[in-house]
């Protein structure tokens, strides 16, 4: 058995994907499996694979006859998984060589189910340092949004079969870290090695449909059923809804009126705007200082909204009590 599974799903990245495999084809830890599921990429992506299986023969390349989605890619390299641990790596991201070293002796050390490392962020080519984050955000609240922090022991993903949400453009990745952090029995951090997130113009965060909002839609709520029917303590909570509602803001484009409507349905399914945590201060705060998005209009275009649907409701009603 291998001491760590990487995982890798891999589509249309042959720009990036060299440096991400250097990163972890040279990793401190060599005792390690990496399983490279290309998802039927249209350009040489599987051709690099194939380039650098030739000189590592820890690469184990699947390959995909039709794209399924990066869920579907994760899961079938869980399920190939022979590591002890598991860790993820997007393609067009990359590790500092000794990221998986420290979370691995971490966990050993601490008999850890999950252990997760710092986070750089690297935008228009230049690098920024995200310690600050872990103070704004709280450390659960920076991992609830990036699972690719995360070593986790491949028994506890097993045991609870936790696994990625197949079928959603957006949000499929959200279930897996927050039902981690809930099972396990011991959860570390290390802080001084770090996984290093490329944001580019042209991801799939950028390019918001309605598709994908409805998909962030659905994994929210599957994630909000999880929460209540476990005994998980209000205080975490309110970190995770509150991250669900700071990224689907970030998503929503105020010009258009059906998105709005169907975070309105979404503050619907929480019971009003009373129950929504959103819209304290301090994300207000928070929001403004990460500089996502206009906040205070969001705020006032879905009240608006909310106070509309409310009017044609008793209208509806008072015209169905005349008919009778």
């Amino acid at each position: 058995m291998y001491k760590l599974s990487v995982i890798i799903p891999i589509y249309n990245v042959e720009q990036y994907l060299r440096k991400c495999l250097d990163s972890v084809c040279n990793q401190t830890l060599e005792d390690i499996e990496i399983i490279c599921i290309n998802d039927c990429s249209p350009d040489n992506s599987l051709e690099i694979l194939k380039e650098y299986q030739k000189n590592d023969n820890r690469i184990k390349i699947i390959d995909f006859n039709e794209n399924k989605g990066s869920a579907v890619a994760r899961n079938t390299g869980m399920e190939q998984a022979k590591g002890e641990y598991i860790g993820f790596i997007d393609p067009d991201d990359w590790i500092d060589l000794d990221f998986y070293e420290k979370l691995y002796n971490k966990a050993k050390d601490c008999s850890s189910d999950l252990v997760i490392g710092n986070i750089k962020t690297v935008l228009n080519k230049k690098e920024i340092k995200n310690n600050n984050d872990f103070q704004i955000f709280s450390k659960e609240r920076v991992f609830y949004g990036l699972f690719q922090l995360g070593l986790y022991k491949r028994d506890l993903l097993s045991k609870y079969s936790i696994k990625f949400l197949e079928g959603c453009m957006i949000g499929e990745d959200r279930l897996l870290p927050i039902k981690a952090c809930y099972y396990t029995r011991n959860f570390q951090i290390v802080e001084d090695v770090f996984y290093n997130q490329l944001t580019r113009d042209n991801s799939a965060t950028k390019n918001i449909n309605e598709r994908k909002i409805l998909d962030f839609i659905r994994s929210t709520k599957l994630v909000i059923e999880f929460l209540n029917s476990v005994q998980m303590n209000e205080r975490k909570k309110t970190v995770i809804v509150n991250s669900f509602w700071t990224n689907l803001l970030c998503y929503i484009n105020t010009a258009n009126s059906s998105y709005i409507n169907h975070l309105c349905d979404l503050i619907l399914y929480f019971g009003g705007l009373q129950n929504i945590q959103f819209l304290n201060q301090f994300d207000f705060e928070l929001i403004q200082k990460i500089k996502v998005m206009d906040f205070v209009t969001i705020k006032k275009v879905v009240q608006k909204s909310m106070q509309k649907r409310a009017v044609d409701m008793v209208r509806s009603l008072n015209i169905n009590k005349k008919g009778r």
